[in-house]
Formats: C-alpha cells, structure tokens, sequence
C-alpha cells in the first residue's frame, strides 16, 4: 500500500474515547492514515495488508496483542486505566500507556510525545533551511515581561490581530515567570484575569514548571526527525491564545543558534495552525536578531518615566543598526 509520507495508524474501536481521538487526528493531521477495526480479530486479518506504523487500543487488549507475531514490528499505545502505569512488558521503547481518564488535550499530547521520540518519520516532517516563512506574521515584544500589566496591553492587541486558535505566544525570556504561575488546569478567566489578581492580592498561587523552550531546544540540537510531533506535545493553552512556555535554565538561550531558530519556525509554519507569532524577548542574542529583522512589528513599552524612555531610545538605536526600519516597523503600546 503507498504510503506517501504518512503514518499509518491502527485503532481497535472499543470505547467511546477512542472515536473522539480518531475525530480529533482526522481533522487536525494530514499526516496521519487512520484505520478502524472492530477488535483484535479484524486486525489480525488485515495486518499483512496495512502494515501499521503504531497501534492503538485500550489496555484491556494487552495479552491479545503482545501474544500476535507482529507485536514486535509495531509501536504500540495502551490506554490505561491507571495514571501511572509502570511499563514492565519486555520492550519498553516499543511501548507506552497513557491514562485514559484525562482531557482529549492531554491525551494527544501525550501520543504526539510518543511519536517524537519513535522512529517514524513522514516526508512533512525533513525539515529544511529554507528560512521561508511567509504566511507567519511575526512580532517581536521587547523589554516588556509576561507577568505584568502592561502585558495585558500586548493580549489586547493580540486580540485584534486575529482570534486565539491562529494566535502562538512564545516566551523567549528570561525568568519570565509563566511557566510556574500559569496553571493550565484552571484556566477559568484566562491570563488576564490571573495578572489582574496577582496585582491585587498578596496570596500568590505557584506549579512546577511547564514543558516548554528547553524541551524543544533540546530535541533541535538532538537533530531529531520527529520535532514536529514533539512541538505538538508542548503547546499549551490559555484562554487568549496557544502558547510554548519559556525555557527552564536560561543557559539554555545562550545555546541557541540561527540554525535553531531556522529549525522551529520551519515547524511551526509546518504544523499549519498558527498565523500569529508572538515572542516576548528578555535579552538579545546573535540568532535572535534574525526574528526581529523577519518580524512585520517589534513592540515596545510605551515609557512611564524618564529612565523608561531613555531605555526605549538605546532599543531603537539597536535595531536601527541591525537594519529594522524604526519608522515603520516599530509599535508603542
């Protein structure tokens, strides 16, 4: 059977959470080839004609499965009904559980973590040098940090520049803060309403760090095929837009090369959900100039004192050597 670049995937229909996994792969990737059978009688039949790069079952189907001859030519997902589900089969890289009773969110980035660390990968997936990224606009903010008020100004205008699902916010700062603030499990009101309430009361609400900038700077130094895959399993979601959490160790920036950043913007024009790129910069490296010279807006922090605005001045005298055109592509907010 051609194959044309795709990931071929099996799913034995047994539950009701395997047809909205199905319904969500079908409309959100042209990568992936689904195929449905009723039980592990209906693959057995038909595996020699498929051939399937990753099956996908409820854990209830573990024995059947691993007991057929082809359990060892797939990748295969079990979903459990455990939350940590130990993985003791003999060939752990062959297989994973994911817990079942989760939000569809959490279970697809769970399987997107899976496939990049596999060793599958589509033709979509060869990334280039290219450093053609039309279709995405980008804006650069500069010098003005996320956990701030002045930060709800920028989701205002990220607001007018289109709605959340074309919208990707990319925290390239340093000790920015919303990686351990933001708490994705309750997100009711969104960041600004969260901001507001930090300003407000004394009582502050902390997590552990979120996946993020690090993880996916690693997996671009690791040359890995599957980094798309991989960038899918780490944007996460607030109620204004889709965003990638800033990195974990800020030594991590320093590490980061033109290449890189040819790298991951490469993807994300491949994953071919977001038209709106926002990323909030901290400090300025080699590799970073190449976004600001690409960006169609860089925003600065409209000045509320005389420090601010001298601040403001040495910015511009900046990016009006490295070649930004300052008298248009610069915006106050």
């Amino acid at each position: 059977m051609k194959r044309d670049g795709k990931i071929f995937l099996a799913l034995i229909n047994d539950c009701e959470y395997i047809d909205n996994i199905t319904d969500y792969i079908q409309n959100n990737d042209e990568e992936f080839e689904i195929f449905i059978f009723s039980d592990i009688n209906s693959i057995n039949d038909n595996y020699e004609n498929i051939m399937p790069d990753i099956l996908i079952s409820d854990e209830s189907n573990k024995d059947s499965i691993l007991d057929c001859p082809y359990s060892d030519n797939v990748y295969i997902v079990f979903f459990s009904a455990q939350s940590e589900q130990t993985n003791v089969l003999n060939k752990p890289e062959k297989y994973t559980f994911i817990y079942k009773y989760q939000s569809l969110e959490l279970i697809i980035k769970e399987l997107y973590d899976f496939i990049s660390k596999i060793n599958i990968s589509t033709n979509s997936a060869s990334i280039l040098y290219k450093k053609d990224f039309s279709g995405l606009y980008i804006y650069s903010i500069l010098n003005i940090s996320v956990l701030t008020p002045d930060y709800i100004k920028v989701l205002n205008l990220l607001k007018s520049k289109g709605n959340k699902e074309e919208s990707l916010i990319i925290d390239m700062g340093c000790f920015s803060g919303i990686g351990t603030y933001y708490n994705e499990n309750t997100n009711e009101g969104g960041l600004t309403s969260k901001i507001e309430a930090l300003y407000k009361t004394p009582e502050k609400r902390f997590i552990s760090y979120q996946k993020g900038l690090s993880d996916i700077i690693y997996y671009v130094k690791s040359n890995n095929n599957n980094l798309k895959y991989k960038m899918k399993s780490i944007i996460s979601n607030i109620k204004e837009a889709d965003i990638i959490y800033g990195v974990s160790d800020v030594r991590d920036l320093w590490d980061l090369e033109k290449e890189d950043i040819t790298d991951i913007f490469n993807t994300l024009k491949d994953i071919n959900k977001h038209k709106y790129i926002y990323c909030f910069f901290s400090m300025i490296n080699e590799s970073f100039i190449n976004i600001l010279l690409l960006s169609k807006k860089i925003i600065l922090k409209s000045p509320s004192n005389e420090y601010e605005n001298y601040i403001n001045k040495e910015m511009l005298i900046f990016l009006d050597k490295i070649g930004v055109d300052i008298n248009n592509n610069i915006e106050v907010v």
